[in-house]
């Protein structure tokens, strides 16, 4: 996929480079998953590789609105 000039890339919680899709064990119970996008006035410089938790929480400092979509995923078997 090719990014947009200016796009950062950062870690997920499993420490991946990028975005990690949905994925419970199979055999789990249904997992709960919300995604989302918030609105930025200007960019706020972030720095490449880092921490999913590090920037969710200069993006959720530096947001002017957010919208959420929440879904309910269970891996078969």
């Amino acid at each position: 996929m090719q990014l947009p000039d200016n796009a950062v890339v950062g870690r997920s919680t499993s420490d991946a480079l990028g975005w990690d899709p949905p994925c419970p064990p199979p055999g789990d119970a249904a997992h709960r998953y919300e995604i989302r996008l918030y609105a930025m006035a200007e960019p706020i410089g972030l720095a490449p590789g880092l921490p999913g938790n590090e920037a969710i929480a200069l993006i959720e400092a530096a947001a002017i609105d957010v919208a959420r979509l929440g879904f309910t995923y269970a891996a078969e078997g």
